[in-house]
């Protein structure tokens, strides 16, 4: 893979980005960065996000340092990925679901804006189990593999 530095000569760098099969941690890290500048600017121009001033700022935080250290080879990474998406569903999901019951426009912008990072937050952990399973998956098909080559 070619790179070039800052006096545009061109080099060879020896990491070569490969697809990992049954990974989309990228897509999670996407979704991630996603609900925390959109719960910034919720928050900020709306004030509906339905947690506290700190409460709001440490989601950002949270976010934000679990995208940052989500990748392949950080394996419990993926697991935390899950339970901050679980927990974006539920806090989120739930108060879209209330403010609906409770008869609010459906195009407020408080009530829309919950009901936006209810479904970031869903496709974040389906994302995210996805990814634990096919690591799962890997680990049991090399040790099929494995045990086959022992066998010969």
């Amino acid at each position: 893979m070619a790179d070039e530095n800052e006096n545009g000569e061109m080099y060879e760098t020896p990491f070569v980005r490969r697809a990992v099969p049954h990974y989309y941690g990228d897509t999670v890290r996407t979704l991630m960065v996603t609900a925390a500048v959109f719960i910034f600017i919720a928050e900020t121009l709306w004030r509906s996000i339905p947690l506290s001033l700190s409460g709001t700022i440490i989601a950002i935080i949270v976010l934000t340092v679990f995208a940052g250290l989500t990748n392949p080879n950080i394996r419990w990474v993926h697991y935390v990925n899950m339970l901050i998406a679980a927990w974006g569903t539920f806090i989120f999901g739930r108060e879209a679901l209330v403010g609906y019951g409770d008869g609010r426009p459906l195009f407020e912008f408080g009530f829309l804006s919950n009901e936006i990072l209810a479904v970031i937050s869903v496709l974040m952990l389906y994302f995210a189990i996805k990814t634990v399973r096919g690591m799962a998956l890997r680990r049991r098909l090399r040790k099929e593999a494995e045990e086959r080559r022992k066998r010969r």
